[in-house]
């Protein structure tokens, strides 16, 4: 007989402590039981239903599964309670298709009658005219064609993703007189508002918006402040977030009422007009930080088909050194390369800026050579290395490059493509999108006048941009 169980969101642990499945990682490692018939469960992650539990029926008792309260009966279904009036409310904007608590929207538009560009909708931001906007992939036909929207919600882009910070969390940890890498907790600091962010857009537009669903999001909005460090600027929407649960005293967050309302106060603000103004603004950065990578990627293997693509990673020894050291040393790094020994068929860098509390200020570079020989990129990554920690830093950097040609990227990677290999060049427009995707939620904060990230061209001196 084929059982039917209502959607569970809570289980317990085998020590019979009570869990959210929103709270709960991706991957978890514990063996969770149904608070009702106590036969183990499974975690389910959906796009649009989320996380949630299941029973895990190979490893049920059948006669127990029987007695669950959350068995559905098709002689007895479960009563359907009547929506609230916002729950109605916001079902009736959904099918509307008035939505717009998407990242970031549906198109990037360019408004010719105020001369600014937006994400969203047709009608501007900023006029409101819908006559005179067009998107903007209609008025640049020279546009590269790697996604510059933020991933998706998918399951794979974000376990693919998080792969990228687990290995870019990396650092040589000492331990019993052995080094080994280790993940630092600067991981749980940059998967989390990620995570939170997707949370809190679909809690908004969940239809009806459950106590637990509420309770669980204020659970997790109330730690934001830990999860990120106060080196990077929050998301527009998780920065509305911080500042509602700052009103409230840490107790209420317990109250079901109060996160209720909270949560309501968040989908009102996050449809204002201005805060959907700060909400382009803020992707439109991004949007730069990516169209520039896609850019200039295009260019180069447009006039290279073949090249060798070097991961490499710049840091310091010391994790506590000053935030100008990287802008001072980086640029004597990039002015030396063409001059050193067996690098001066450097063609060009791609960099992004990244700060860790336990690794500090460092550097994330793809670097690239037209060559045919696909056991190049180590060797080249090693001198790359070298250079930065003997000669630029003299002694205290530190750089991370790996040792063996790569088919699949991984952080940070070498990897060679050829005209035929197509999908090793989406290899290098991956590492390209993982590299900047963290600028669309939690932006690392700078000194003004300096840039999280850049590329430089080494075929004419004067073609380098900054």
């Amino acid at each position: 007989m084929l059982m039917q169980f209502t959607k569970i969101t809570t289980g317990c642990t085998e020590d019979g402590c009570t869990v959210s499945a929103d709270d709960l990682s991706l991957n978890p490692q514990a063996r969770y039981h149904c608070i009702s018939c106590g036969n183990p469960l499974r975690l389910h992650l959906t796009h649009k239903a989320g996380r949630y539990f299941e029973h895990d029926l190979e490893q049920s008792a059948t006669e127990t599964l029987e007695t669950c309260a959350f068995l559905l009966s098709p002689s007895n279904p479960p009563p359907v309670k009547p929506l609230t009036p916002f729950a109605q409310a916001l079902q009736e904007n959904i099918q509307r298709g008035n939505d717009t608590l998407g990242l970031p929207g549906l198109q990037h538009y360019f408004c010719a009658m105020c001369e600014r560009d937006y994400h969203g909708k047709k009608c501007c931001l900023y006029c409101d005219d819908t006559h005179y906007t067009t998107e903007i992939s209609n008025r640049d036909a020279e546009m590269v064609a790697i996604g510059t929207a933020p991933l998706s919600l998918s399951v794979a882009e974000q376990n693919r993703y998080f792969e990228h910070l687990t290995l870019s969390t990396l650092i040589p940890v000492a331990e019993q007189g052995a080094t080994h890498p280790g993940v630092t907790h600067d991981l749980d600091r940059l998967t989390e508002p990620y995570l939170l962010l997707q949370n809190v857009l679909s809690a908004m537009a969940a239809t009806p918006l459950t106590p637990t669903m509420a309770l669980s999001i204020c659970s997790r909005l109330s730690r934001v402040g830990e999860a990120v460090d106060e080196g990077r600027r929050l998301h527009p929407t998780l920065q509305r977030c911080a500042a509602l649960i700052g009103q409230y005293q840490e107790d209420a967050m317990n109250n079901e009422t109060v996160c209720m309302n909270l949560i309501r106060s968040l989908l009102g603000g996050h449809k204002a007009k201005t805060h959907q103004q700060m909400l382009t603004h803020w992707l439109r950065e991004g949007y730069q930080h990516r169209s520039l990578a896609c850019q200039w990627l295009t260019g180069l293997s447009v006039r290279y088909p073949s090249f060798v693509m070097v991961g490499l990673e710049l840091a310091y020894q010391q994790s506590d050194t000053q935030l100008a050291r990287l802008p001072q040393d980086f640029p004597h790094f990039l002015d030396g390369l063409p001059s050193q020994d067996g690098l001066t068929h450097i063609k060009g860098v791609f960099w992004h800026r990244e700060y860790g509390r336990v690794k500090g200020h460092f550097a994330q570079l793809l670097v690239f050579f037209p060559a045919d020989q696909p056991d190049t990129g180590p060797a080249l990554a090693k001198q790359l290395g070298e250079y930065w920690q003997q000669t630029v830093t003299q002694g205290r950097g530190r750089y991370v490059a790996n040792d063996v040609e790569q088919k699949v990227y991984r952080y940070p990677g070498c990897l060679s493509v050829l005209p035929q290999r197509k999908d090793t060049l989406d290899e290098v427009k991956w590492a390209l999108t993982a590299m900047t995707e963290m600028d669309f939620c939690a932006r690392l904060a700078l000194p003004e006048g300096e840039s999280v990230c850049g590329a430089a061209n080494f075929e004419k001196i004067d073609d380098r941009l900054e």
